[in-house]
């Protein structure tokens, strides 16, 4: 017995719309265009695992992971795709198109349920002095930490180079900066305000890490929250931010390699 194709609501269609930021995860073609003043839709929902397998389809997948549990029509096992891309990946299915589309919806899935933490996890609004500090003092400091003292590579997995190679540059630039104006801030308030900036975004970095593995991912993340809960200054001083806290062993201390 064969699945019938399931007319999916407004909410499930603007659901995977926006999961995709829409934009064709595959070609990177936009997903709507305007007519006549109104934003028109301009994609396809594709099944991951396919509604109704071929018999080679059913051999090729046999021992594939899958992404929903009881329903097909399951929204994990749904991606907004443009019409071209889905006829070229769909008509059949391969294993390679079958894997590349179960990687892309997995990291998507991932960044959903990170997003959905970030109005449960609060951050401390005296952030926002030090960001502001930093945009006051940032050519006024000229102190520099030395490279011997850092020591990112024992907790960033060698394969993310790009992302050693920033929090090493941040750390070298700022880390003495920030960790001065969090010692004036704790002393003009008489407060403990860096522990507990540093015990709010170390417990926010262990809930995203139950999500995902991806470094990357957990410090744009981190970076991301940071800013969405101040709005306030850019998200490249957010993402220092972060990289002082790599540095000071609440984010990714406790990565073995």
């Amino acid at each position: 017995m064969s699945n019938g194709r399931k007319t999916f609501s407004l909410i499930e269609q603007s659901t995977l719309y926006n999961q995709v930021n829409g934009i064709c995860p595959l070609c990177q073609k936009s997903l709507s265009y305007m007519k006549e003043g109104k934003l028109q839709k301009l994609f396809e929902i594709a099944h991951i695992y396919p509604l109704n397998p071929t018999d080679n389809e059913k051999v090729i997948l046999k021992n594939e992971p899958i992404l929903y549990k009881d329903d097909v029509n399951d929204l994990d096992n749904l991606i907004a795709l443009c019409p071209n891309c889905h006829t070229q990946l769909d008509k059949p299915t391969s294993l390679d198109s079958y894997r590349k589309l179960y990687q892309l919806k997995t990291k998507l899935i991932e960044e959903d349920k990170i997003r959905n933490i970030y109005s449960s996890y609060d951050i401390e609004k005296d952030i926002v002095s030090i960001i502001n500090s930093m945009n006051s003092n940032l050519f006024d400091y000229s102190e520099i930490i030395d490279y011997r003292l850092i020591k990112v590579t024992d907790k960033i997995k060698p394969e993310n180079k790009f992302l050693i190679h920033r929090v090493k540059d941040d750390v070298a630039s700022y880390y003495l900066l920030i960790r001065k104006l969090f010692a004036d801030l704790d002393r003009s308030n008489n407060s403990t305000t860096f522990d507990s900036i540093a015990s709010q975004i170390k417990s926010f970095y262990l809930k995203v890490k139950t999500i995902t593995s991806d470094q990357e991912q957990i410090y744009n993340h981190i970076a991301t929250w940071l800013y969405d809960k101040n709005k306030i200054g850019s998200i490249e001083a957010y993402k220092i931010i972060v990289s002082f806290f790599v540095q000071n062993c609440e984010v990714f201390s406790d990565v073995s390699k």
